[in-house]
């Protein structure tokens, strides 16, 4: 049997966690220095971005490219397959970009231990919930990396979403938790249904879209305990 990506898709959120500790190390040496909160912030999300690839950070700035650009289905999709970053895509990667510093600004303002199980917990969950995207909304053509990567069967999904949800709580707690799914559920559920009737469904810019939509509305949900 040949491998997917959708195979491995479970442990998407374990990927997640281990991105956000490899991230968080390389920050607790940058902390030695007196830096400025501002400044740690973007070298933190500077680690996180290298570490990825700016993968997620490519699909956001293509989705959005094609939602903002295109008429038709087929043109926003052709859109999306293009690699040049139009206005839209790069609107939303400032915005997305420019959130998610002032987030981790403020985390670290509360203090390291903090902001690192917010960082490592926000890895993880915000990856848990591709998986079921993958599995509930169907692809939106018959090639491209949603294509290749496959279809995750329901006990993957699932697995996922437990996964990233016990992280979640472990390191930050019930009341976070709690928000942070509700939150996801509201404004990415939303996001992914919104593409999906525009497009006929996913694809990998999708995906990597709603890791951060994810991962900026798990913030929110972070700073709206931690700063009570």
């Amino acid at each position: 049997k040949d491998f997917s990506i959708a195979e491995a898709s479970r442990f998407f959120p374990i990927t997640g966690a281990v991105i956000g500790l490899l991230s968080v190390l390389v920050f607790w040496l940058f902390s030695w220095f007196d830096l400025p909160e501002s400044i740690l912030s973007l070298l933190l999300l500077l680690i996180m971005t290298l570490l990825t690839g700016a993968l997620h950070d490519d699909g956001l700035a293509d989705t959005f490219d094609g939602l903002g650009g295109g008429i038709d289905r087929e043109e926003k999709l052709s859109i999306m397959r293009d690699s040049y970053v139009g206005s839209y895509g790069i609107m939303s990667l400032l915005f997305s970009f420019g959130l998610r510093w002032a987030a981790y600004a403020k985390l670290i303002e509360l203090g390291f231990t903090f902001t690192a199980l917010a960082v490592i917990a926000t890895a993880s969950a915000s990856r848990a919930a591709l998986p079921p995207i993958m599995y509930f909304i169907p692809v939106a053509r018959e090639d491209g990396l949603s294509v290749r990567a496959g279809k995750p069967s329901l006990d993957r999904a699932v697995t996922s979403v437990l996964i990233g949800v016990a992280i979640l709580f472990l390191l930050l707690g019930f009341q976070i938790t709690v928000i942070a799914i509700g939150l996801s559920l509201l404004v990415v559920g939303f996001f992914v249904y919104f593409v999906a009737t525009r497009i006929g469904g996913q694809r990998g810019d999708v995906l990597g879209a709603a890791q951060q939509l994810t991962e900026v509305t798990i913030l929110f949900a972070v700073l709206i305990v931690g700063i009570s």
